[in-house]
């Protein structure tokens, strides 16, 4: 059989900053989000379309799972208590979290441990 080679990125010309984050063990890191300084280092995409300026990376729910290691039970649950930041909406049927609450969220439940 044929490997089907990977994309790079899912949008043509967009490419995602910082680059490389292989090494790094904790799950924020993995998805370029910055430990130290509480997400002021998160992911962010630059479109050579729109000169360059930075736009923010949201997560949709699976990702946020992945990343927090949290079920969708508990997300919307500690949603509901006020102990998880809410999604925004995307569109009518859309919702996502900016990498950047998600990262603030990571340092704030590692800082507590």
């Amino acid at each position: 059989m044929t490997e089907t080679p990977k994309k790079e990125h899912a949008t043509p010309g967009w490419q995602e900053l910082p680059p490389g984050v292989a090494g790094k063990s904790n799950a924020a890191a993995s998805f370029g989000l910055s430990e130290t300084t509480g997400g002021a280092n998160f992911n962010t995409m630059r479109s050579p379309s729109s000169g360059g300026a930075a736009i923010e990376r949201h997560f949709r729910r699976p990702e946020v799972e992945q990343i927090t290691g949290l079920s969708t039970a508990t997300i919307y649950r500690l949603m509901k208590q006020g102990k998880f930041p809410r999604p925004v909406k995307m569109s009518e049927n859309t919702v996502a979290w900016p990498a950047r609450v998600i990262a603030e969220y990571i340092a704030q439940r590692q800082g507590a441990a």
